[in-house]
């Protein structure tokens, strides 16, 4: 006996199962750079189908969501379409972001109300289809011209990059063909060539007036767009006789780098002066180092001691002046200390030992006393004029007597004193020294008359400030100025009245002038030296009236 009534319905009780008869499979196109426009295009296409245990209606559909893996489903944007439809478009494909992008479909039956259920394993995912950008090659930095000397080395680089495998190559091309390691011959000018297949060619030509033409190919066995050629540049070495550098560093004692530049003395004379400095400036120029870049030179130097100061009712004494000959040598350090308003007369060192130095002028006096005129080389300063004038620095210093014991003339108090040194006193002038001492340096335990590179592994060295910190752009030169303890204070002070009116300061020299020890007296003119090494054109008392200087030429 039923208890219950079979009654013929229309509803699909099994639903159906879902496969895939097409799956996504990877693609591939060419990209772009990112933010560029114009890249490729992929289309990954999967298509499911329901199928029935039994006969049935079917009434119902398939929905499809495409998803990338790792991120999750997507939706329609300005380079994704399809994502609800069984054919997902990628455009514009960008290298390397788009590349080995992964993706699948999910399909979902959808059934239709009384009629059909849902299917028995869904949703179904598809296979994986994965989206593969060809990469680029990028050049990010272009050769530039090059003129050097001839037996300079001159470096062309390039910077280049992959947006896939690092599998870059490069070949350099001289004149437009290909170049290896080695020599090339132009005009009977050699050249030797190195790093041909890097991305960095150096050049070397044993003479000049030629020019090359200088280009790089990079190229990628996995890049769509290999090979990129750079751009054309030049190449020009010129001639070393024609030419007399001299590369100058200014150096400052408060910063690690120096303001560096270089001239040609045959394109005329080179003035080192007095750098301006303003109040709480701690970053004036205190010496000049320099030296002849490519070859020896033979030049001329004209040395002025500063006028002495013109504070009082009289006028500061002129500065000494000496014209002097020698040659440089390539490549070793000369220093001008004492072109600062304090010292206001240059002194001329060759490394560590003092060449040559002139005397600043006297200070004037109350009641028009005139300062005493400053000595150029071997020759002393003058007495101050007025009553207890400071007398003139010595400038008949014997070579072999200018010791390494050295006196701070009174007007400066020496914050340190080395033992074999003394302070002046009174209006006392003092004396230099032969050479350099220095602070780090001689806390190092090099002598002072000593190359810098006598104490080091390597042949030259860079310039190191007072505490021993490196200049870091100073060339690599044979060196041996120790900055920081020179002794180039020389100069006597002048007497001060219980009134406030003072006598007139000495001029610094080699050795000091005195000061005035009255109120009316004008300080003595700074006296100069030479080290014997020179050839003196000209040497005078007195001769220059302004500021301190230095010329520097090419013999005539």
């Amino acid at each position: 006996m039923s208890i219950f009534d079979d009654k013929q319905v229309d509803l699909d009780l099994n639903g159906p199962i879902l496969s895939f008869t097409t799956n996504p499979t990877g693609v591939g196109s060419t990209g772009v750079l990112s933010g560029g426009t114009g890249g490729g295009s992929v289309s990954l296409t999967g298509i499911a189908t329901a199928t029935f245990p039994t006969s049935a209606n079917n009434a119902g559909s398939i929905a499809y969501q495409w998803y990338e893996q790792g991120i999750g489903a997507l939706s329609d944007s300005t380079n994704v379409t399809g994502t609800a439809t069984t054919t997902l478009t990628l455009s514009n494909l960008i290298t390397p972001d788009d590349n080995n992008r992964k993706f699948f479909l999910e399909a979902d039956y959808v059934p239709s109300y009384y009629v059909t259920g849902n299917a028995t394993n869904e949703p179904l995912n598809s296979g994986i289809g994965t989206v593969t950008v060809d990469p680029l090659i990028k050049i990010t930095g272009q050769p530039s011209d090059v003129s050097v000397l001839s037996g300079q080395d001159a470096a062309f680089i390039i910077d280049a990059e992959s947006t896939g495998d690092d599998d870059l190559t490069f070949q350099w091309q001289l004149d437009g063909s290909d170049v290896t390691d080695g020599t090339v011959t132009k005009s009977s000018v050699i050249t030797t060539v190195s790093g041909a297949t890097t991305n960095t060619l150096v050049l070397n030509s044993d003479g000049g007036d030629i020019t090359y033409t200088v280009n790089c190919v990079v190229s990628s066995a996995s890049a769509s767009n290999s090979s990129l050629t750079s751009d054309s540049v030049t190449y020009t070495p010129q001639n070393v006789a024609g030419f007399s550098i001299v590369s100058i560093e200014e150096i400052s004692p408060n910063t690690s780098t120096a303001s560096t530049s270089e001239v040609d003395l045959n394109n005329g004379e080179h003035t080192f002066t007095i750098a301006e400095s303003n109040p709480g400036d701690d970053d004036v120029v205190q010496l000049y180092s320099f030296f002849a870049k490519e070859k020896d030179l033979d030049v001329e130097m004209d040395l002025y001691g500063g006028k002495g100061s013109s504070g009082n009712a009289g006028t500061g004494g002129e500065g000494g002046y000496s014209r002097i000959r020698f040659t440089m040598k390539q490549n070793e350090e000369y220093v001008i200390a004492g072109l600062i308003e304090s010292i206001n007369t240059p002194y001329v060192y060759r490394r560590g030992g003092l060449v040559a130095v002139v005397g600043e002028g006297g200070g004037d006096g109350n009641n028009a006393g005139h300062g005493g005129r400053g000595g150029g080389v071997d020759i002393s300063g003058s007495v101050g004029v007025g009553a207890n004038g400071g007398n003139g620095g010595n400038g008949g210093i014997d070579i072999a007597a200018l010791s390494l014991g050295g006196i701070f003339g009174s007007s400066f108090e020496a914050p340190t004193l080395y033992p074999e040194d003394q302070q002046a006193s009174g209006q006392n002038g003092g004396r230099t020294i032969r050479c350099t001492k220095g602070v780090y340096w001689a806390q190092q335990g090099v002598p002072a008359c000593d190359d810098i590179a006598a104490e080091t592994v390597a042949a030259t060295s860079k310039f190191r400030l007072s505490d021993g910190t490196e200049v870091t752009n100073s060339a690599e030169i044979v060196r041996g100025y120790k900055a920081g303890y020179n002794i180039i204070q020389t100069a006597g002070a002048g007497f001060v009245s219980n009134s406030g009116i003072s006598g007139g300061k000495g001029g610094n020299g080699a050795s000091g002038g005195n000061g005035g020890s009255s109120q009316d007296g004008a300080g003595g003119g700074g006296g100069g030296y030479q080290d014997g090494s020179v050839t003196v054109v000209d040497t005078q008392l007195g001769g220059s009236t302004g500021d301190a200087k230095l010329v520097l030429r090419i013999q005539i």
